[in-house]
């Protein structure tokens, strides 16, 4: 971003919210997305001895995981609102207008994509 706006490259390939800020900006346009291309799935990992000692632990994050995806799906501004709230916490300003349109660009997904499988292979 700060390449960018120092007119030092003409393009960036970058992940949301980014982009979205730099066309909010007036820095630039999204020309295209990683969707089409590249799934850029976030995956969380344990190890199976944390999993076995912590059972509980596991399924509290898991039940937290699937409320946030109900979240993301049923009310996308309140979504948008706690992850814009992180990022002001983190000294971040943007209008929660731009940030909403970030979250909208995300696919919220719990379950297995077919393509992941392939994905991760290659």
């Amino acid at each position: 971003m700060a390449a960018l706006a120092a007119h030092s490259i003409d393009a960036f390939a970058g992940v949301d919210p980014y982009p979205v800020i730099a066309e909010h900006d007036g820095l630039g346009a999204i020309v295209v997305g990683y969707q089409d291309y590249d799934i850029t799935p976030v995956l969380l990992g344990a190890t199976r001895p944390f999993v076995r000692e912590h059972p509980e632990a596991v399924v509290q994050f898991l039940r937290g995981w699937l409320l946030a995806v109900k979240i993301f799906r049923e009310q996308p501004d309140r979504a948008a609102e706690v992850v814009w709230n992180a990022y002001k916490a983190q000294g971040y300003t943007m209008p929660v207008a731009v940030l909403r349109k970030a979250v909208g660009r995300l696919d919220v997904n719990p379950e297995f994509v077919p393509a992941l499988g392939p994905y991760l292979t290659d």
